[in-house]
């Protein structure tokens, strides 16, 4: 199936985010509860999620977040209902849930 044009769900995480313990395994289930034909993303980025310093010592800064980690689940596809986002944003933190569209 191909992802052109089509609209989905990214959810960008820092590697030292503060996540309740089963976070994931609710997002999980709000996905699985709103399927659909648009793609599932995840971004796993390095460093402090208050940009409180890189590697040796030095500040953080947009440079740090310019590679991060991009899955692409196999498995899930998403309904991106503003329901759906919404209850996500509130699982995993506001600003780390947006709607993509592929190009």
């Amino acid at each position: 199936m191909r992802d052109e044009g089509q609209v989905g769900i990214l959810i960008e995480l820092r590697e030292d985010d503060p996540l309740e313990p089963g976070a994931f395994g609710r997002a999980r289930a709000l996905i699985e509860a709103s399927p659909g034909r648009g793609p599932l993303y995840l971004d796993v980025k390095a460093g402090s999620s208050q940009g409180n310093g890189g590697a040796n010592g030095d500040p953080g800064g947009p440079e740090d977040d310019a590679h991060p980690s991009r899955f692409k689940s196999a498995t899930l596809r998403v309904a991106p209902t503003s329901n759906l986002v919404e209850e996500l944003r509130e699982l995993l933190g506001g600003s780390g849930v947006r709607l993509v569209r592929n190009r």
